[in-house]
């Protein structure tokens, strides 16, 4: 409790004890070590202040103010604020990293559900295209009968109007994948 002038001593919330003994009453300053015996209250706290402010002075006059003990609720404020100290410098640093940790997921999160689906979207529709651009050359390359060949313009003459929507919905993926193929 060093630094602190004589009257903030004087101030100091020390609490006193009182007991009252065979018609006496005792009152105590326990961390001072003070106490006054008097008939009534009043009349013992005006004697334990007045033996406070004489302790307060005589230890201040030979500069030995800061070897009193604080009184309890202040020690105990300062104990707990110095046991508490470590504590609240961990969490704030476990708080920081975990935020740090959430804020890097969520751009990673971000960036995947961005990116992943057009480079998908790209490769499949180039895929595709490539694989039905093969499917039409082989069978161009074979010899059909007639009879296979209708089968063939019937099947993709009732699957038309079903694939129509679909189509409609797909276009610019194709579209998209074919002029990044002319441009490759």
């Amino acid at each position: 409790m060093s630094n602190a002038t004589l009257q903030e001593y004087k101030e100091y919330p020390y609490t006193v004890e009182v007991e009252k003994r065979d018609g006496s009453y005792y009152l105590l300053i326990s961390e001072l070590n003070l106490v006054a015996v008097s008939d009534d209250v009043a009349t013992g706290f005006t004697e334990l202040e007045r033996n406070k402010e004489k302790l307060f002075e005589d230890l201040h006059a030979i500069d030995r103010l800061g070897t009193l003990p604080a009184p309890k609720n202040i020690a105990e404020r300062t104990t707990l604020r110095k046991s508490l100290t470590p504590f609240l410098i961990k969490a704030f640093a476990v708080a920081l990293v975990g935020g740090l940790l959430i804020a890097a997921a969520n751009v990673s999160i971000i960036y995947t559900l961005e990116a992943t689906p057009k480079k998908l979207a790209q490769r499949s529709s180039r895929l595709f295209v490539k694989n039905f651009a093969e499917a039409f050359e082989e069978i161009s390359r074979r010899d059909m009968s007639a009879e296979k060949e209708e089968r063939i313009r019937t099947a993709i003459r009732n699957a038309v109007p079903v694939l129509r929507p679909y189509a409609r919905e797909l276009r610019p993926l194709f579209e998209e994948a074919l002029n990044s193929g002319e441009r490759n």
